[in-house]
């Protein structure tokens, strides 16, 4: 992959053991990201890479970890290349949620930068801080998720360049999603965006605060390793049986129960252009008080099964109506299509 991205492709390194791999692997000129743990050794070696003529970025991940660079760096006499990661407060929703914001195990907070920047500058190497790092989580879902944490980053940008500083790049971290279901929705196996949508976003949302606060356009890194190996391996199977949703309306009776004539409401309802988020929670609501008779005795077994295959078609109905562009509608159309 190194040969043929012409240069546009760089390494990353979150151990001493990878950082001695990605030294050995980088080509002239090549850019390493050094994030994790770093103690002197580690340190030394990241510091051997920028005498080597390697873009190496040691990326700041506590605050404990600045003393030892400045420190190491005045020993050997090395100019580093100094970035720091940033807890955002927007957190992007999905099963790797933990991974992003306030509470994510790495990265300086928004109070504990200040001091950051001014044991930089009291060492005479606030120059050096060029990179920011943000990791809003992994396999992001909504791009709006995105859009909001790059907002929150673009601000940082601004406020630390007002502080003196010229931030060269910002490394947007993970985040970039792979669509495993194909149906281009919000859970936590899919995406709701392209990559052309995200890399428009990204741009944009950057390019928009640094145009109107007259700031020079870092250079954007990402870390979308997700999206570059996930496609490498692909499960081939036969269909062995397609599940059929052939939900048949139950003929209604004479003297149906209560319940069940409010579930024949509801699906007369569709037809009468009842708002559909106000079906759906009636839906929520019945179906609710439907278990709770059954778990209480006072419910047949037919009964219940009449309920559910009257819910079922409900449903159908329901996720025919929806209107896809309809964002108001999206997270009823997700739970439907769970």
């Amino acid at each position: 992959m190194l040969k043929t991205k012409g240069g546009r492709l760089g390494l990353e390194a979150g151990s001493k053991p990878e950082l001695l791999t990605v030294l050995a692997l980088s080509s002239d000129n090549g850019v390493i990201i050094c994030n994790g743990y770093k103690d002197r050794d580690y340190i030394r070696l990241a510091l051997a890479g920028t005498r080597m003529g390697l873009s190496v970025y040691l990326v700041i991940e506590k605050l404990s970890e600045l003393p030892l660079i400045l420190n190491e760096c005045r020993r050997c006499g090395t100019t580093p290349l100094i970035g720091i990661r940033l807890k955002l407060a927007s957190i992007a929703s999905g099963k790797w949620q933990s991974s992003g914001g306030e509470r994510s195990k790495f990265g300086l907070t928004a109070s504990q930068l200040p001091g950051a920047v001014e044991q930089l500058r009291d060492a005479g190497m606030l120059d050096c801080l060029e990179l920011l790092h943000v990791h809003m989580g992994s396999q992001i879902s909504n791009i709006r998720d995105i859009q909001n944490g790059l907002g929150e980053t673009a601000q940082f940008i601004v406020q630390l360049t007002k502080m003196g500083i010229h931030i060269r790049v910002i490394d947007v971290g993970g985040g970039l999603g792979v669509d495993y279901e194909g149906t281009r929705t919000r859970s936590e196996c899919s995406v709701n965006y392209t990559l052309a949508e995200y890399a428009d976003k990204v741009v944009q949302t950057l390019a928009s605060a640094c145009a109107q606060f007259k700031i020079k356009m870092p250079d954007i890194f990402s870390e979308s390793g997700r999206a570059l190996t996930a496609h490498h391996a692909v499960l081939i199977t036969n269909v062995i049986e397609v599940e059929k949703h052939d939900f048949e309306i139950p003929a209604e009776g004479v003297n149906e129960a209560d319940f069940l004539q409010e579930l024949y409401h509801q699906l007369n309802a569709l037809q009468l252009d009842k708002p559909i988020h106000e079906i759906y929670h009636d839906l929520g609501s019945a179906m609710q008080d439907i278990q709770d008779r059954f778990n209480q005795g006072t419910l047949s077994l037919d009964e219940r099964a009449k309920a559910e295959q009257l819910k079922y078609a409900i449903c159908y109905r329901l996720h025919a109506e929806i209107d896809p562009a309809n964002h108001s509608q999206q997270a009823i159309r997700n739970e439907l299509e769970e």
